[in-house]
């Protein structure tokens, strides 16, 4: 099982424990997801993300962890890039490489 990390409005948070995390972000191929990092080693590097929405004026956030199965089909890459189908598993070692 691979460990993901969720940043989200505080506001959702009472959401997301009733309900768990729905997809509702739209990605360049107009699939549903939901954008998360690996958790790394590092909590600098896992949470950097955070900082930089910060910056562009979301204040009171919250992180949600969850595991998938290291075989679950996940996308990955960089935000406003192509992404390639990868399995969970293996979208971490890339992210943590």
């Amino acid at each position: 099982m691979t460990l993901f990390t969720h940043l989200t409005s505080a506001d959702d948070v009472r959401s997301i424990r009733r309900a768990g995390v729905r997809a509702r972000s739209r990605g360049h191929e107009g699939t549903a997801g939901v954008f998360c990092l690996p958790i790394l080693p590092s909590y600098q590097l896992t949470h950097q993300w955070g900082r930089e929405q910060r910056r562009g004026g979301r204040r009171t956030m919250a992180a949600v962890d969850f595991r998938l199965p290291d075989d679950e089909p996940v996308f990955v890459g960089h935000y406003g890039r192509a992404h390639q189908e990868l399995p969970s598993a293996e979208a971490a070692a890339l992210i943590a490489g």
